[in-house]
């Protein structure tokens, strides 16, 4: 009896073996595919913001925040689209938006600065510029923007202040203060009155090139005023010359040439000025006083009859008349 159970249950057995041999196997379910993380649509945004399509970059980043607002990286990038749209009041939310998250952020806080700087509000931005300086000391080309802005507004005491800060900082470090330093102590020394020390800063500023225009102007001006040659020299052949148009620097060269006792190239000089546009009311003068020594006074007449037609007004007429 019990062996003949144990052929049924056998045999039952070896059935069941076959007939699952007969039917495929149940298939696993898909599994879906898993939704873009929130890193996913940050990298979208920036594959979007770097090729300009802007309103793409966007969206992008907002889904970005929407899964995730708790990265302070999504809100920079959110404001940097809205600043190369600039929408700078947007962009600035969205830094204040990365600063709850990483509320000491210097980067940050700098970039709002420059932003409120940006809207023309000053005294906003330089107030971020100095939180930022706050977080990251080692920042010191900060306080050169800093003292740049109040000599803009005009606050030359304020301007003053930070930039000994940032020299007694640089001396600490054993680092050369920046070109600009010096460029901001001498423009801040012309505005007071003072040439002498003006031309000193003007002169140690070890990058010529790093004037801009104006400031070398101003330095000529100054250097000039003071009978600082070596300097007013150092200058004329170190500055940046893209950064001249209109024969400005032909007056230039022809005073120096002038002071040093070579009359040729003085005028030589003073005319290719003229020739290249320079209106400089002086520079007439200038040519006119070596037409004058010279016994020239036809040229003399045309150079009163030029500067009389740009400028009816001028007080060197006069003085250009008396020599014919």
């Amino acid at each position: 009896m019990i062996r003949s159970f144990k052929i049924l249950f056998l045999l039952l057995s070896a059935l069941l073996l076959f007939l699952q041999g007969c039917y495929p196997a149940r298939l696993p379910s898909p599994k879906k595919a898993p939704e873009p993380s929130a890193f996913r649509y940050y990298e979208n945004a920036l594959v979007a913001k770097f090729d300009g399509h802007w309103q793409t970059a966007l969206k992008q980043i907002n889904q970005a925040i929407e899964l995730n607002n708790r990265i302070s990286l999504f809100y920079v990038l959110k404001a940097q689209i809205f600043d190369s749209l600039h929408q700078v009041d947007s962009a600035i939310i969205a830094y204040q938006q990365a600063l709850k998250v990483r509320p000491h952020a210097p980067d940050v806080l700098q970039k709002i600065g420059e932003l409120y700087i940006k809207k023309g509000d000053h005294l906003t931005g330089i107030a971020y510029l100095k939180k930022a300086f706050a977080f990251d000391e080692t920042q010191t080309d900060i306080l050169l923007r800093i003292a740049h802005l109040y000599i803009e507004l005009d606050s030359l005491d304020l301007a003053e202040d930070v930039l000994t800060d940032y020299k007694i900082r640089m001396d600490l470090a054993h680092s050369p203060p920046a070109p600009a330093y010096f460029l901001m102590k001498g423009d801040i020394d012309v505005a007071r009155g003072d040439s002498s020390k003006a031309a000193q800063y003007y002169e140690s500023c070890p990058c010529k090139k790093c004037f801009s225009k104006e400031q070398a102007i101003r330095a000529f001006e100054t250097l000039f005023k003071v009978k600082d040659y070596d300097g007013y020299f150092a200058l004329l052949t170190g500055v940046d010359k893209r950064k001249f148009r209109h024969g400005e620097l032909f007056y230039y060269r022809g005073l120096y040439y002038r002071v040093i006792g070579n009359a040729n190239e003085a005028q030589h000089q003073f005319e290719l000025a003229l020739k290249h546009g320079n209106t400089k009311p002086e520079l007439y003068l200038e040519l006119a006083k070596i037409y004058f020594r010279r016994n020239q006074p036809d040229k003399i007449k045309a150079l009163y009859q030029q500067l009389k037609a740009k400028d009816p007004k001028s007080p060197y007429l006069s003085q250009i008349r008396a020599m014919f």
